[in-house]
This record gives structure tokens, C-alpha cells and sequence, in this order.
């Protein structure tokens, strides 16, 4: 049934974006925008050595339930603004228009509290999106969709903010899975750089069970540090993980 929903809706969507782009233009000599391209979700960090928190595409965040869009920079200088269209895949909404935001941005964060969305929850449910690019004579084109599904985020409980650590052998991660999940990533990231240190893949799972893990990468120098837990989703039925969601970021601090 699901994947009845899936391609009705892609099909809707299909009828709903044919246009022309680029040099095309109107009966009256007016520019059609070029197609935006919306990034998918390329990863998770730590998968690759270039993969990061800004470049890897839709994808959840750190901060509370929230989605974050992303897409390839826009070619024409004449652009007025940005629309961000949003529907749930399997209910066969209808697309909603949820915000718009500056034709120079490449990127907004849904809250998912931007619209009323009733009885359907934040959470395990496919959130399909497109943008629409408006030019300075009103004229539109909408770009690919993309989406994802936000699941229960790993709830951190040791260390929390500005706890220190004398030295690396003291350091250990504490943390709560709660829903499910086929992956749970513990990450390490310098604060000052934001560069990603070390990380550690959990596989066995047990719901609302707590895990802990001890530091055992390289020797840390004196400084701030960051850590979270980031939960992968089951994959999707051509197998893509397009779901997932980020725990709260907690710092804390090594004196030696």
C-alpha cells in the first residue's frame, strides 16, 4: 500500500514540476528561472573523510526535531524569492507551501511547527519537499523533491555540558536508544575546529536500553571538546537510509 501512496504522489508531483528552465522563455519574451536541484541525503558523518554537518544534503539536526534542506547554488541573478513546499509521502497530501526564504540562501531548516499538521506526528513519518524559484517577473519553476523521515532522537546522559576530564583514559559516553534504529554513531569533534576526531558504530540494539562506551582513539590534547549520537533508520524500499535523527551536541572539557 505504501508504495501505491509513493507513486501516486511521485507522479503527482512529475505532472506538478514539468516546465521549461533555463534560457526558455514566455510567449512575451520573459526568462523562465533555471531548475533548482535539491540534494538528497549523501551520508552520515563519519562515512567518508568529506562528509559534514553543512555538505551531505536534506538531513535532520542537533537541534530538536527539525529537517534541514539543502540545495545547489541557484544561477540566475534575477530572482525575487525562494518557496519550500513540503507533504507526507503516504498520507497523499497535497503539497503545502510551509515558508519562503531569501533567493541568496542555499539551505532552510523546517521546524516542522510552521503549519498545522493535526493528527500526524513529527516523527516516522516521510516528509517530502520541493522549493518553487520566483523571478523578479513572477515567474516560477520548482525543483526535484527530496525527503526524509525524522526518528526518536539517542538521548545523552554522561558527560553533559563542561564536565572535565584530567585525562583521556577517564573519558566515557553514556547515552539512551529509544525506537528503532540499525545503527546508533557515537561522534568526537574538536570544538574549535569542528573537525571529526573519532566516532564508534553500534549495531546491537535493544529499545530504551542505555549504552557505554569508553574513549579508546587517540590521545586528546587540553581543550573543549563536542559529542553526540547520531541514529540511522531502517532503509527505505530500494534500500536508501533517508531517515535518522541527530541527539542533542554536549561539550566538555580536558585539563590536564
Amino acid at each position: 500500500m505504501k508504495k501505491i501512496f509513493f507513486y501516486f504522489g511521485y507522479f503527482f508531483m512529475f505532472i506538478l514540476l514539468v516546465s521549461c528552465s533555463g534560457d526558455d522563455k514566455l510567449p512575451n519574451g520573459d526568462k523562465i528561472p533555471s531548475k533548482p536541484f535539491l540534494i538528497p541525503n549523501l551520508g552520515a558523518i563519519g562515512d567518508n573523510d568529506w562528509l559534514t554537518d553543512i555538505n551531505n544534503g536534506i538531513d535532520s539536526i542537533s537541534e530538536g526535531d527539525r529537517i534541514r534542506l539543502q540545495w545547489e547554488r541557484l544561477l540566475d541573478n534575477d530572482l525575487r524569492t525562494i518557496r519550500i513546499y513540503r507533504f507526507a509521502g503516504e498520507l497523499n497530501q497535497s503539497p503545502v507551501l510551509i515558508d519562503s526564504t531569501l533567493w541568496s540562501n542555499n539551505q532552510y531548516i523546517d521546524q516542522l511547527t510552521s503549519i498545522s499538521i493535526g493528527d500526524i506526528s513529527r516523527l516516522d513519518t516521510n516528509w517530502y519537499y520541493f522549493i518553487r524559484v520566483v523571478n523578479l517577473s513572477n515567474n516560477f519553476i520548482d525543483s526535484d523533491i527530496v525527503n526524509f523521515n525524522l526518528i526518536q532522537k539517542p538521548f545523552l546522559l554522561f558527560p553533559l555540558d563542561d564536565v572535565v576530564f584530567e585525562s583521556c583514559s577517564d573519558i566515557f559516553f553514556r547515552w539512551r536508544n529509544i525506537g528503532d534504529t540499525t545503527r546508533l554513531r557515537l561522534l568526537l569533534i574538536c570544538e574549535n575546529t569542528r573537525k571529526l576526531l573519532w566516532h564508534y558504530d553500534e549495531y546491537i540494539f535493544i529499545n530504551d536500553t542505555e549504552y557505554v562506551k569508553k574513549y579508546d582513539g587517540e590521545a586528546l590534547s587540553e581543550g573543549s571538546y563536542l559529542w553526540r549520537v547520531d541514529s540511522r533508520g531502517n532503509p527505505d524500499h530500494d534500500g536508501n537510509y533517508f531517515s535518522g535523527s541527530k541527539s542533542e551536541t554536549r561539550r566538555f572539557v580536558i585539563v590536564q
